[in-house]
């Protein structure tokens, strides 16, 4: 009898742990779906979480996944080890135990410790689905998610190394491809062989002009006192192996990405100091010397240089202008001069990393579809599928 009350109890004690670990979640959820329902709207960050995305699947997207699930397509015969690497911010960070990203982003303190969460929101979303509709396990799916206010590189690296095994394809978005190739510089001959694909979807590797936009400026949903304490905010600043020509323009001098430096210095702070972010951002432009297929899209007016007049804490100037299609603002008015890309990365960009890269690297370029929406794609699904069972 006495046995059967200690039972008893300890039943009621995990039913009550259960409940009240339901609690918390509804609640952790209720938080993002609150900032997902926000008013605000952006149309273009470097920060991915920032930008809202529908939930609704394309049509074609959503027939292969369904295809693929109820097994009117065929599975692969041979698992891969999946390692799959989020763009820049898409994750959920807790300091003193409160979220602090992507919601109340105000509160980030860069010298708090800070934990990471995978998100439930995340862009990623599709790509997760069309994985589950392929039957893969959680030990052949892995989301390699990081700090990106305190970037601890080591840190990264090592985790990086725990998931990697024999036939790994890896699958970085946006920033992701930065820190993919960080890892992938750190690795021996032997431990490269292990990678059969490494998928490059949108890479931000070489930056791109929006990141100094949202480092003087910031933008609807966060402020710049916070953008500035980012450290993959300098690590997005364009590079001059990928940039040839202005990407500022103040007091009616044309700023390269190689004195943007002295500019934020003379005019901003004259403690800034980028010079161990650049050595960083130096090393994700080496070749990988992995096979690497570079994903882009084109077909967006996307900022390449940014005129701030004779104030830099203003916003830059506006033109009245819309060479691309589908340029998402109001009455046509676009911050920057533009050229073709994706909204954030220039199309020219890509061209440039293969061309350093050189010969293991390919390049597929999807066309009227932008760096968020790419995500969702068919077009984006078939090529993941392509090489799943290459």
């Amino acid at each position: 009898m006495k046995n059967c009350i200690n039972i008893l109890l300890i039943i009621i004690i995990i039913i009550l742990l259960f409940l009240n670990f339901n609690k918390h979640r509804e609640t952790f959820n209720k938080h993002i779906e609150t900032f997902n329902n926000n008013s605000i709207q952006i149309t273009k960050s470097i920060y991915t979480p920032l930008i809202k995305i529908s939930k609704a699947q394309d049509f074609n997207t959503f027939g292969l996944i369904s295809k693929l699930k109820f097994g009117i397509i065929k599975n692969p015969t041979e698992y891969k080890n999946i390692i799959i690497i989020p763009g820049l911010g898409d994750c959920i960070l807790k300091q003193n135990n409160n979220i602090v990203w992507p919601i109340n982003c105000s509160d980030i303190n860069k010298n708090n410790y800070t934990s990471v969460y995978e998100n439930n929101y995340t862009h990623l979303k599709t790509i997760l689905n069309l994985f589950s509709a392929l039957n893969y396990s959680s030990d052949k799916l892995n989301t390699l998610v990081y700090d990106f206010i305190n970037l601890d590189i080591s840190k990264i690296i090592l985790t990086f190394k725990e998931l990697l095994k024999k036939n790994t394809i890896i699958i970085a978005y946006d920033f992701g491809a930065v820190i993919a190739n960080l890892c992938i510089q750190k690795l021996s001959e032997d431990e490269k062989k292990q990678i059969n694909h490494l998928l490059l979807i949108c890479p931000t590797i070489g930056g791109v002009p929006l990141s100094v936009r949202e480092y003087l400026n910031g933008n609807d949903i966060i402020n710049n006192n916070s953008t500035q304490n980012i450290d993959t905010t300098l690590l997005s600043f364009p590079n001059k192996q990928i940039y040839n020509n202005p990407v500022i323009i103040y007091n009616k001098i044309k700023y390269s990405s190689n004195n943007l430096s002295n500019l934020i210095k003379t005019n901003l702070n004259e403690d800034f100091d980028n010079s161990e972010c650049l050595k960083i951002q130096e090393e994700s432009l080496k070749n990988p010397k992995v096979n690497t297929i570079i994903i882009g899209s084109t077909g967006y007016n996307t900022p390449l240089c940014y005129d701030y007049m004779n104030n830099l804490r203003d916003t830059p100037k506006k033109y009245s202008i819309s060479n691309y299609i589908n340029t998402p603002n109001n009455n046509n008015l676009i911050e920057g001069l533009q050229v073709n890309g994706d909204l954030v990365v220039p199309t020219d960009n890509l061209y440039k990393l293969q061309s350093l890269w050189g010969d293991n690297c390919k390049l597929e370029i999807l066309k009227n579809i932008n760096h968020y929406s790419i995500l969702k794609s068919y077009e984006l699904c078939i090529i993941i599928l392509k090489y799943l069972n290459n």
